[in-house]
């Protein structure tokens, strides 16, 4: 288990031509939200560039495992980003992250500003933070792009909602297509036109009374 208390780690780029970090969260468990605010652990990376502090999640905590997060710092000198885990109380708490820098010449690698999860891949899922399945808690003051590379050939995107339950004040957005509630689109599917670099912009409130899970969406780019 992790031990009580906080661990600061700065992540120094490996030469000035670092424009974003991913960082993926391998194995991370650690306490959950309560009412959708981490008040007891919290998983917390600061110091990038002013485009990241704008969309990157102030804290997370819960269960974050397979996830990932980029951030943008282009701009920093050293250290690049700072990664903060504070753990409250030790009980089987976990953390094992993999941070992976990627150089502002490999345009293929690097996701477009403001996202904040970039997918690469034809097909994939996009969840919310410490969704567990469904299982979890949707974390609360969240407001950034879901993102996938697009790809020559492919004109829409179809999705599959594995679960989906946002509250009254959260939503998913797919343009000026916003999805919110326990339904997502006609029978748990929707199919989007492509008409650039596919970003979904996700949105939650201060309040999450209700224990919403929020969302694990399984997409793929369809042929033109």
């Amino acid at each position: 288990p992790a031990p009580a208390g906080m661990c600061m780690v700065s992540i120094n780029k490996c030469d000035a031509n670092i424009c974003q970090f991913r960082i993926e969260f391998e194995d991370v468990e650690v306490a959950n939200p309560l009412m959708g605010d981490c008040n007891n652990d919290t998983i917390m990376v600061t110091g990038f560039d002013a485009l990241s502090a704008k969309v990157v999640p102030m804290s997370l905590c819960g269960t974050l495992s397979g996830q990932h997060m980029i951030v943008s710092v282009k701009e920093q000198t050293q250290p690049g980003a700072k990664l903060t885990v504070n753990i409250d109380t030790s009980i089987a708490q976990k953390w094992r992250m993999r941070v992976k820098q990627i150089p502002c010449d490999e345009p293929a690698l690097l996701a477009p500003p403001g996202c904040v999860t970039y997918n690469t891949e034809q097909a994939g899922n996009i969840v919310s933070y410490n969704n567990q399945g469904g299982s979890g808690e949707m974390i609360n003051n969240q407001k950034f792009s879901h993102c996938i590379r697009y790809q020559d050939g492919f004109c829409d995107v179809a999705f599959t909602s594995n679960n989906f339950d946002l509250g009254t004040g959260d939503s998913f957005n797919l343009g000026d297509n916003k999805q919110t509630g326990m339904t997502f689109g006609s029978g748990g599917m929707l199919q989007w036109n492509i008409t650039g670099p596919p970003a979904f912009v996700m949105c939650s409130d201060a309040d999450n009374a209700a224990m919403n899970a929020g969302y694990d969406l399984s997409y793929l780019l369809l042929p033109c």
